[in-house]
């Protein structure tokens, strides 16, 4: 594949092996955590009884020495005061008393919003939200060791059609896991929130109350390098793998694919490339990009409990879709062909969508409805 979509980067390893090479250069016995400050780094360094010569090897290693009498002096930056700069760079001290005038508030409110470095409207980690683990049991006890266990970061994004015309269209993250190195792919399939998961979305208009129809195909594989891992451990499960390995086996620049199933590989036994998108499809034709985005030693700050991986960590935090009639309630359905709105589509909320399209049960007018799922996890 990557003669079709040339990587950046051109390394390409398998987790584990990469993890031992870097344990065997850096032995991290009795090591309880990294280290944080000066007493940290003395102590690995097995001086704590000889301050003398710790402080001369920090000496020694100090930036001050490189400093240079034509360097750009730096101002001492005191976040404790407030402080009002002037164009003509006077930094003036503002009194306590004139910080309760609304006047100057107002006036460090506006030069503060002009110098802002970030404008958190376009920053790209803006919309995403970090989470807190749940149902963390204190009673239950760690059961992993620090640096004893691989952690790797996992990055997917909103399922999107291509469109060739429209090179500026760029995918949308949707979430991010954290997995553990000894665990096997399928686990992972299981946790990843997708709305195609809620589906199939038929027509319902006419029995809105009625019961879903089954789901008719569960299968799903991940795509990871040149392998495709399936999963073929729920009912009507499908090889969706073995007609795109037979078509590539006439395309000249994709290499020879091969198959395997998804729960009998660990992630660290994956041979991956940091950053190159690799696919993970379910239900037919719907395809999620996703990347690995870091690997990294468990830490004594990670959760330390096996039971929480894989662990939801960072999702998408766009809003989610507003009822067109109230503007307060979720959206539960999505109306097609309504006479009674402007808009079309329009989306409703279940009180909204009996009350205003149902009378006596019945439908009012000519209309098709659906059933609407988010495309972002409910946290």
């Amino acid at each position: 594949m990557e003669r079709v979509y040339p990587p950046r980067q051109t390394a390409k390893f398998k987790i584990k092996d990469r993890m031992k090479h870097f344990l065997d250069a850096i032995p991290i016995d009795g090591v309880e955590k990294f280290p944080e400050n000066d007493e940290d780094i003395q102590k690995l360094m097995g001086m704590e009884g000889d301050n003398t010569k710790f402080i001369s090897l920090m000496d020694s290693i100090d930036l001050g020495q490189i400093s240079s009498d034509h360097d750009i002096p730096v101002e001492t930056f005191d976040p404790t005061k407030t402080f009002y700069n002037r164009n003509v760079g006077v930094s003036i001290e503002i009194p306590t008393d004139a910080l309760k005038l609304h006047t100057i508030q107002a006036r460090l409110n506006k030069h503060q919003n002009a110098h802002c470095r970030i404008d958190e409207r376009k920053s790209k980690h803006s919309k995403h939200r970090r989470l807190n683990p749940d149902n963390l049991d204190e009673e239950l006890g760690n059961d992993l060791v620090p640096f004893q266990e691989t952690v790797i970061s996992l990055r997917f994004y909103q399922p999107f059609k291509f469109e060739p015309d429209n090179p500026s269209f760029q995918v949308s993250f949707c979430q991010e896991f954290l997995v553990l190195g000894s665990q096997k792919l399928s686990v992972l399939r299981n946790k990843i929130f997708c709305s195609a998961s809620y589906g199939p979305f038929p027509e319902i208009s006419e029995n809105h109350r009625g019961e879903k129809p089954p789901l008719d195909d569960d299968s799903a594989f991940f795509f990871i390098t040149d392998t495709f891992y399936n999963d073929f451990s729920r009912p009507y499960s499908k090889d969706y793998s073995s007609p795109i390995i037979e078509w590539a086996k006439n395309i000249d620049d994709i290499d020879d694919l091969k198959s395997s199933s998804m729960e009998d590989i660990s992630f660290e036994d994956l041979t991956v490339r940091i950053g190159y998108p690799q696919v993970y499809q379910h239900y037919g034709n719907c395809e999620h990009l996703f990347v690995f985005s870091d690997v990294r030693l468990l830490q004594s700050s990670d959760i330390l409990q096996r039971s929480q991986y894989p662990y939801l960590r960072t999702v998408s935090n766009n809003r989610c879709h507003i009822c067109f009639i109230c503007g307060v309630n979720p959206v539960a359905y999505l109306v097609r062909n309504c006479q009674r709105q402007i808009a079309d589509p329009t989306f409703y909320c279940n009180i909204c969508f009996e009350t205003y399209l149902y009378k006596d049960g019945k439908k009012i007018g000519n209309f098709k409805a659906y059933r609407f799922a988010e495309s972002r996890p409910s946290t």
